[in-house]
């Protein structure tokens, strides 16, 4: 146990380092002019980082991973990079070296745009992360500080003098010290819940929430990568890929939700649709749909293919980036009410506490 906890750890540190390594992994590919193995690689990163380095660490975890299987990429990286990315990893690697390190090329850029896009949200959500961190300060006060000190300062006041505001709030502080506990649980475990939902859900509903936010979003990165993932396939020089056998080597992956979509386009494709017209599933956008339509019918399917991944990038940076300055807004404004409400609830008690003091002395 406390080594899969280690390994993690390291995993986890390795985060920061993907965009350099694959570009790293991808220059050394494309420009070494002798024979060159990723063992040969991950031998010289052990030496030159040791095993205090995550790089020196890991690729010592990676060699041996590549030794007891038989130099499958995929699984030597296993944890310390997404399935996403493992998937297109294994099946370039199984075309050549070529398709990899065209994959390469292209993980690397992908994943740069990731990371922008992370530090862009991250900047522009910071303002409503600590909205919500005051929220919850301010929610942890109430039975620990200010309902014990209206009780303090008004205990010579009996309970049958309390006003509705008042027994309202002392329930409230009641129950937040009893069970308040569960709400950031909860709070987490629906974030967790919509994570998981994303690559493993493919219920009767997922079609549906495909359509919705944040999942749409989810849909339209899932469909850029595809896209991206069969340009780089179908424009291979040294073997030549029809559509079906690409869309049936990418089925072979853990991910769920994209195995449910691949096999909606294979069953197109057995259906009798070619080209374009394989991918009306639902998986893009009627727009993108005809603009990947339009592109084949001017150029090959493969450039359409990198094309429209191209425009689908560029709208999800605009969308997400909307979509993140709404979310900003809406939290904080909600967040502000929530505080003036719990401020005016207060008032409330106090006025009616007073009050309850001079009925009693009266």
């Amino acid at each position: 146990m406390r080594k899969r906890w280690q390994l993690f750890w390291w995993q986890c540190r390795f985060r920061r380092y993907r965009v350099e390594y694959l570009r790293y992994l991808a220059a050394l590919l494309t420009n070494y002019s002798a024979q060159l193995t990723f063992k040969g690689i991950f031998k010289k990163e052990q030496q030159r980082y040791g095993r205090h380095h995550v790089r020196g660490r890991l690729a010592a975890l990676w060699l041996q991973r590549l030794n007891q299987h038989g130099g499958d990429l995929a699984i030597a990286w296993r944890g310390s990079f997404s399935p996403e990315l493992l998937q297109v990893i294994r099946v370039c690697q199984h075309y050549g070296s070529r398709s990899l390190t065209q994959a390469l090329q292209f993980l690397a850029h992908q994943q740069e745009v990731l990371r922008r896009l992370r530090r862009q949200n991250q900047a522009v959500l910071w303002p409503a992360f600590l909205a919500i961190a005051v929220l919850f300060g301010a929610l942890v006060l109430i039975p620990l500080f200010t309902v014990p000190e209206l009780r303090r300062a008004f205990s010579y006041v009996p309970p049958e003098y309390y006003g509705p505001a008042t027994r309202a709030l002392f329930a409230t502080a009641e129950w937040l010290l009893r069970f308040g506990w569960m709400i950031p649980l909860f709070a987490l475990g629906a974030i967790i819940a919509v994570s998981i939902s994303f690559s493993r859900y493919v219920g009767v509903g997922r079609l549906y929430m495909d359509r919705l936010e944040p999942w749409k979003s989810y849909r339209l990165m899932g469909a850029y990568n595809l896209l991206q993932t069969l340009g780089i396939l179908l424009s291979l020089d040294h073997v030549h890929l029809p559509l079906e056998s690409a869309i049936h080597r990418l089925a072979d992956t853990s991910i769920p939700w994209l195995r449910l979509r691949l096999m909606q386009i294979q069953k197109r494709i057995i259906q009798g649709h070619t080209g374009a017209s394989s991918f009306a599933t639902g998986l893009l956008d009627k727009e993108d749909l005809w603009f990947l339509a339009d592109m084949a019918d001017g150029q090959s399917l493969e450039h359409a293919c990198m094309v429209t991944a191209q425009r689908l990038a560029e709208r999800i940076e605009e969308r997400l980036n909307r979509i993140v300055i709404v979310a900003r807004w809406v939290v904080l404004l909600i967040g502000v009410a929530i505080l003036l409400a719990l401020l005016f609830w207060h008032y409330r008690a106090f006025e009616e506490l007073r009050q309850g003091l001079m009925n009693m002395f009266v």
